[in-house]
């Protein structure tokens, strides 16, 4: 029989501009979704969904809740957006990292007397990698054709008929 699992917590979460400075504290995080495009095809009476073996676009969005200048500083699309994070599961703390590159809006959103600021950071993502606990998750580099997800690198076969 197996155990129940207690729920994770999230303790909090930074923003990092490579090598630039702190971009502040991160009030909310969508971390790109990494998926597939699948085609759907019938056969033999039953309809398929397949993977063609091409990665989706990525987007990942930041909601910040201070209005540090790094967000414009540090427009450049060639720097890394380090997030970190802890996580609090059974009385123990691990660490978790994101790193994305990319393209980025600002959006400075409403400013309103007496209201908690938010700024909204977009990233078209280019490279994302996830680390839990110091176990890589995730490495997605678009530049040099490498899906590692789960210890398993997607295109690896790919990269050497290509390249």
């Amino acid at each position: 029989m197996a155990a129940f699992t207690i729920p994770h917590h999230l303790a909090g979460l930074t923003a990092f501009v490579d090598g630039v400075g702190i971009l502040g504290t991160v009030k909310q995080v969508t971390l790109p979704k990494v998926e597939q495009m699948r085609e759907t095809i019938v056969q033999g009476g039953f309809e398929r969904s397949l993977s063609t073996g091409v990665f989706k676009a990525m987007e990942c969005e930041l909601v910040l809740s201070e209005f540090n200048m790094l967000a414009y500083n540090a427009w450049n699309d060639l720097v890394p957006i380090v997030i970190k994070g802890s996580i609090k599961s059974k009385g123990l703390r691990y660490p978790v990292v994101a790193v994305v590159k990319g393209e980025r809006d600002v959006d400075d959103g409403t400013l309103e007397g007496n209201k908690e600021i938010e700024r909204k950071i977009k990233v078209y993502v280019d490279f994302y990698s996830l680390t839990v606990n110091n176990v890589p998750q995730v490495l997605i580099d678009l530049e040099n054709l490498i899906a590692n997800i789960g210890g398993k690198d997607y295109l690896a076969d790919l990269r050497t008929h290509l390249l």
